[in-house]
Parts: C-alpha cells; structure tokens; sequence
C-alpha cells in the first residue's frame, strides 16, 4: 500500500505544483455548474481537477508519513489518508470558489461603475468612442466610453455611467447635476 501513497503523493505535488508555478484558469469553471460560481453538484466535484490534486496530494502525503514515520498499519493508515485527502479537497474547493465568486481585492465589477460619475479624458460624442475615468473601490479607472447625447462631450466633462454594455464600453450621459 505504501506504493500507492507515494504514487498519489507524485501525482498530486506535481498536479499541484503545476497550478501554482504555470498557472491556472479560474474562470474554466471546473468546479461549476456552468454559472462560474464555483458550485456545483458534489457528483460533478468528481470531474474537478482541483478535487482530485488536492485529493492525491493530501492522501498521498498522510499514507506515507503514516506508515514511514508513524508506523501505523493498515486499513487506520488508509482511512485517515482518505479522510485528510477528503477534508483537503472539500476546503480547497470552498476556499477557492468563494474567492472566485468575490474576487480579488481591487477587482473592479462592471456593475461597480453604473451610477458613478467619471470625467471626460478623450473627448467623444455622435458615433465616436472616448475615454473617461472614473475612481472606483479606491482607484481611478480608465473606461472606453460612448453616448447617446446629442452634444459632444469634451475633456475634463463630468458624465455619469448610466450603463456597461458586453466587453466592458460605459454608457454615458451628461452629469445631471452639473
């Protein structure tokens, strides 16, 4: 059995080792139902990479200090390896997808700019796409802006984001209390 900690253990450091090191892309959503929330059913956690690095390196880890530096036996050396390996997994998936729901600390949302008010950097108006900026969650944030004002706007104008369209361009309108 000890073969079959250390194999777990290689598999799983080197799964581990891979997603620290290369990288990894969140949002593939392997432990989602699709909606990129992180939470799926726990059948579909079986398909989860994640699960199963955390899983093989865990068991694998705990399986071979139990039986090289605890000198336990077997079958109590195979069920707390499965149950450390268990416990890992489950708290990695958690930890990882409520992280992956709230996002990064100074991550900008695009529903964090509607109703914020931003001054004009590239003037635009009509059809054209400018620039604005707008201070978010402590920080200035630079967004492709376009609207639907009959008037240009010009630099240094204050306009309120009245919406974020897919791929992230604002909706602007004159500040209405200016």
């Amino acid at each position: 059995m000890l073969y079959v900690y250390l194999t777990a253990a290689v598999i799983g450091l080197v799964l581990l080792g891979a997603s620290i090191f290369v990288g990894h892309d969140h949002s593939a959503g392997h432990d989602s139902d699709g909606s990129g929330e992180g939470e799926g059913s726990p059948m579909l956690a079986l398909l989860s990479v994640r699960v199963w690095t955390y899983l093989l390196a865990f068991s694998g880890v705990t399986g071979v200090l139990l039986r090289l530096v605890g000198h336990e036996g077997e079958p109590l050396s195979a069920i707390v390896a499965l149950v450390v390996g268990i416990a890992a997994a489950a708290m990695a998936r958690f930890v990882i997808g409520r992280a992956t729901r709230e996002g990064a600390p100074g991550t900008v949302r695009t529903q964090d700019l509607v109703g914020k008010t931003a001054g004009v950097l590239v003037p635009f108006g009509g059809k054209a796409t400018g620039k604005v900026r707008v201070r978010v969650a402590g920080a200035d944030v630079d967004v492709l802006a376009t609207t639907d004002d009959g008037e240009p706007l010009g630099r240094n104008d204050e306009v309120l984001i009245v919406e974020v369209r897919e791929g992230g361009s604002a909706v602007v309108t004159r500040n209405p209390s200016k």
